[in-house]
């Protein structure tokens, strides 16, 4: 994999206050190998909820649990766990009109 950059659009509110509707988020593609840890950001494909972007609330060896920032987010009781392969991308930048965040 030669390119392994995405740029994702922020949808809905359940990352505020840190991201918010309309940001564009610069994330790295996850592959084989690349470690994940708490508090990462990622985007995940999830069976119920579609392509989305949390924050790493735990880990174990099969799966993460992931959670949104906001109280109005879904929490990770009803998010579940997510098995590793359905993590795609690790966030790294919110650009916004407050400017440039490293996440």
């Amino acid at each position: 994999m030669v390119f392994r950059w995405k740029l994702l659009k922020v949808h809905g509110d359940s990352m505020v206050p840190i991201l918010r509707n309309g940001d564009y988020i610069v994330a790295k593609k996850i592959k084989l190998g690349d470690k994940i840890k708490k508090g990462d950001y990622v985007e995940v494909s999830h069976p119920d909820f579609g392509s989305i972007l949390k924050v790493v609330k735990s880990l174990n060896k099969k799966y993460i649990r992931i959670e949104g920032i906001s109280p109005l987010s879904a929490d990770s009781d009803q998010i579940g766990q997510i098995p590793y392969s359905n993590i795609s991308a690790r966030a790294l930048f919110c650009i916004s009109k407050r400017g440039i965040i490293r996440l």
